[in-house]
């Protein structure tokens, strides 16, 4: 007799306390493009095209994360309602390094020419539908709970380097990038979270984001004892040419400052 009424309620009160279902979803899609370049050419006459390098880094999605979820509430008294949550990601990233280095007594053509160019594309979305229901009845019912994190990024890197040294220098070290991200991609969450019949509201949650980054790092240097055209353009420039006993990147940048009345200096930063 005793023991029956020790075990009897535990029996009908199996509801008590109890949880409602639960959902997790982690997708991703995510794309990326790693090059490195490094060219090295000496010798007494550089005329043709040499050591040049060139990079084409192209990303596209169409695809899309979808995630439908539904997570039923706990029955009974101080039950806890379901619960969703949902991790969604697009990533697209092309990452470049290049580098060139000439030696020649004359470099009469087009070297040590670094080209990158860059693409992301993405037309995907991120979607998520969750519906979670709500806690029972009595003290401690809470409601659903929806979570959803959803990130689109697009990301480009380059770095370039040149270096030239010659008699003469003519068409080389120049630096050329093109970087372009496009996106008409969306992150949507439709989110519906139940009550706790005793109070207590559901709860919904998203975190959402859209990153696009372009990054570009140019370095050039040219060394002439002759004479320096159409060489070294770009950010980040030295150059030094021993027929004008002067410094130039290129003849425009070189004409200006010397038409500005400054003096010329050995570190020239041009566009």
């Amino acid at each position: 007799m005793a023991s029956a009424l020790i075990l009897g309620p535990l029996a009908m009160g199996s509801d008590v306390f109890a949880q409602g279902g639960s959902n997790k979803a982690n997708q991703g899609i995510d794309q990326a493009n790693n090059a490195a370049n490094a060219a090295l050419c000496a010798s007494g006459v550089l005329t043709g095209a040499a050591c040049n390098t060139a990079t084409g880094q192209s990303n596209t999605n169409t695809g899309s994360n979808t995630a439908g979820q539904t997570a039923g509430g706990g029955p009974g008294t101080g039950a806890v309602g379901g619960k969703n949550v949902a991790n969604q990601g697009i990533g697209q990233q092309n990452n470049a390094a290049t580098s060139a280095l000439c030696a020649s007594g004359a470099l009469k053509g087009p070297a040590c020419n670094n080209t990158s160019t860059q693409s992301n594309t993405n037309t995907g979305s991120n979607t998520a539908g969750q519906t979670a229901g709500g806690g029972g009845t009595g003290t401690g019912a809470a409601g659903g709970k929806n979570t959803a994190n959803q990130g689109i990024g697009q990301t480009n890197t380059n770095t370039q380097t040149g270096q030239c040294v010659g008699g003469n220098i003519n068409g080389a070290c120049n630096n050329t990038s093109t970087q372009s991200n496009t996106n008409t991609g969306s992150n949507t969450a439709g989110q519906t979270a139940g009550g706790g019949a005793a109070g207590g509201g559901g709860t919904n949650t998203a975190n959402q984001g859209i990153g696009q980054t372009n990054t570009n790092q140019q370095y050039a240097q040219c060394v002439s004892a002759g004479g320096l055209s159409d060489s070294c353009k770009g950010p980040n420039a030295q150059c030094v040419s021993g027929k004008n006993n002067q410094v130039q990147c290129d003849q425009e940048a070189f004409d200006k400052l010397i038409n500005s009345g400054k003096s010329a200096t050995a570190n020239l930063t041009t566009k």
